[in-house]
């Protein structure tokens, strides 16, 4: 530091005390997303090239996460972790390594690989199969949920820990509906009718694993099912992210480009307030492009916010 540059900080000390800290804060992020942006520079023409722009793609995603605002109840169910997901033929390899062991505000963040949507819904038909020959066996009631591994658990209604100990009607009728608000369902052989609509809810239960994530890129093998992907977040609280041209257009939020030899990305403002997101300013400010309601918002920072309201 030059001694007239120490002197000017020395006469003005509420810049050290006041600022200082605020200002490495979120300055910390920013300059990290800077060096993403000029780590894919100039990307030599090897086998290591797709590696590389793949990395600064995952350090990306990341950095995302530091500039995002979800809605409260998204942060509440998953309060231990932050889910990063992958759907599709995944073009990273090891190149999500540098997220191992990554945190988030003491949260761990945690890498989810997805197969692809039919593996989903292959999945929930399997489970349908199996839970139509299970349910139609049962001879008392039970309760049907999916565990934190997004396994169906089936467990006699009468062993059930919040069930065992009321006796009274009313109290455990009002008890039961308070279990289905939370994802229980109960399963009453009496009732042959609603098995079918019970079957249903938990086998699509598999898609838990996509509503679940806070950030999901969507890889080019699933271009054909973004729409039906993006749909099935609706109301999730997830930030889609992918690098396939016309990802914007067909409702995503995120979506990495190539501009010479750089990795950037575009922001729909749109799609990201339908899922209930908040872009923070720090972040449009380093996109290329910024959507709203179909058309680029252009200018500073301010002026998107101002625009974007």
């Amino acid at each position: 530091m030059t001694k007239e540059r120490h002197n000017a900080v020395n006469t003005q000390p509420w810049l050290i005390h006041g600022w200082t800290g605020r200002i490495s804060r979120l300055m910390g992020p920013i300059l990290v997303l800077f060096a993403c942006l000029w780590a894919a520079d100039a990307y030599p023409e090897s086998q290591s090239a797709q590696y590389k722009e793949y990395e600064v793609k995952a350090a990306f995603m990341y950095n995302f996460l530091k500039f995002i605002d979800w809605p409260a109840e998204k942060m509440a169910a998953n309060s231990n972790q932050i889910i990063i997901g992958i759907i599709g033929q995944n073009p990273f390899g090891t190149a999500t390594d540098i997220l191992k062991d990554k945190k988030l505000e003491e949260r761990d963040v945690v890498l989810k690989r997805i197969d692809s949507l039919q593996q989903l819904k292959d999945a929930a038909e399997k489970d349908k199969a199996e839970l139509t020959e299970k349910l139609k066996a049962l001879t008392k009631s039970h309760i049907i949920y999916r565990d934190n591994d997004n396994k169906i658990v089936i467990k006699p209604a009468d062993e059930f820990n919040e069930l065992k100990s009321i006796t009274d009607g009313a109290a455990r009728e009002k008890k039961i509906e308070e279990l289905k608000k939370r994802g229980f369902l109960l399963a009453d052989p009496s009732k042959t009718a609603e098995i079918k609509t019970i079957v249903e809810t938990i086998a699509n239960g598999q898609m838990n694993v996509l509503k679940k994530c806070h950030l999901l890129f969507i890889c080019q093998s699933e271009r054909k099912n973004t729409g039906e992907i993006i749909d099935l977040l609706k109301n999730n609280g997830v930030l889609t992210v992918s690098d396939t041209q016309g990802f914007l257009d067909d409702g995503g939020i995120v979506n990495f480009v190539i501009e010479d030899n750089k990795v950037r990305f575009d922001i729909n403002l749109t799609a990201s307030e339908k899922a209930g997101l908040k872009i923070r300013s720090q972040l449009l400010r380093l996109a290329k492009k910024v959507i709203k309601d179909g058309s680029e918002v252009t200018g500073s920072s301010e002026t998107t916010q101002k625009e974007a309201k």
